[in-house]
């Protein structure tokens, strides 16, 4: 094998193994998954402390029972300052199960992740709890 045949076979692996290089593909077919771990935190939506967690574009969010903390609520209004974090926002408006007092009704969350209330029996005595899960088209949050 000549010299140039060598150097030629060394100049394409170079090129090859180069991170930087940038590839053109027309047409690819890719079959497999994406697989990722799920992102678990402990947050404040508003003065509420929640677990929410993501696995890919699937957000899970648990506000375990604890005292409400503000005085009261007035159904279908922004409730205070509750703001799903920008990383967790649903794609559209979406609900969470809400337990009060034993009853239950629903939280709405908008795309832009604001909390409204459906229900108006909320108080400083309420032991307040909810839950849902919805798809987001957000970035992954840093």
């Amino acid at each position: 094998m000549a010299n140039d045949s060598i150097d030629t076979i060394n100049n394409n692996f170079d090129e090859l193994a180069d991170s930087n290089r940038d590839l053109t593909v027309n047409s690819l077919t890719v079959k497999g998954s994406i697989n990722s771990k799920a992102i678990v935190k402990t947050v404040h939506i508003g003065q509420l402390q929640a677990t929410i967690t993501r696995s890919n574009n699937t957000v899970s969010v648990s506000i375990p029972p604890q005292s409400w903390p503000y005085s009261g609520a007035t159904a279908w209004t922004v409730a205070y300052d509750m703001v799903v974090p920008v990383g967790y926002r649903p794609t559209s408006t979406s609900s969470m199960d809400m337990i009060n007092n034993y009853k239950t009704s629903l939280l709405k969350v908008t795309n832009n992740g604001v909390v409204f209330f459906t229900d108006t029996d909320v108080s400083n005595n309420t032991q307040f709890e909810a839950y849902g899960t919805w798809q987001t088209n957000d970035d992954f949050p840093s």
